[in-house]
């Protein structure tokens, strides 16, 4: 048989603990997943490093709270990643959404999705590149900072929601 987006359920972290807990994964390669996801505990923290998810139906991966993700490859997916905290050096092509993010974005690129970019917490995007998605390259919801990006060829440039008074690019 042909593997199909969605064709298992994913890896799911969640945790149930008062005390923190540490989820990581390193070189790791997720394929047609119906969604993978980090715990939304406050004091939990995912690391993912040098991985790649591809062809995901839902998130190729999601962590909720203090996420640190860097170096990673997200394509093909429903929406690349989810996270809030701080994301380095990934790349996001092919999603619906490349990346929905609260926190630090730095050293990324977003291309060829419908949405490139979804500061949809508010965070920094520095130094990242937006160019050939369809619909919207990047999308600014609360106090954010855009610096040093290249936002190219999309359907629109940069979309802001709120009251962009404090916000900075």
């Amino acid at each position: 048989n042909t593997p199909t987006p969605g064709i298992w359920k994913g890896i799911l972290f969640t945790s149930t603990s008062i005390s923190s807990v540490v989820a990581k994964l390193s070189y790791c390669n997720i394929f047609y997943a119906e969604g993978n996801g980090g715990s939304s505990n406050a004091h939990d923290t995912t690391i993912i490093t040098n991985s790649i998810m591809n062809y995901n139906s839902d998130a190729g991966m999601a962590a909720y709270s203090n996420a640190i993700v860097d170096s990673c490859i997200f394509k093909f997916d429903g929406t690349g990643l989810i996270a809030i905290g701080t994301i380095t050096n990934c790349y996001f092509s092919n999603d619906s959404i490349g990346l929905v993010s609260g926190g630090i974005v730095t050293n990324c690129i977003s291309r060829l999705n419908q949405m490139g970019i979804n500061s949809n917490w508010g965070g920094t995007l520095t130094n990242c590149n937006s160019n050939n998605n369809s619909v919207l390259g990047i999308f600014i919801n609360n106090i954010s900072l855009v610096q040093n990006c290249i936002v190219d060829s999309n359907g629109t440039g940069i979309d802001f929601l709120e009251d962009m008074a404090e916000s900075h690019i």
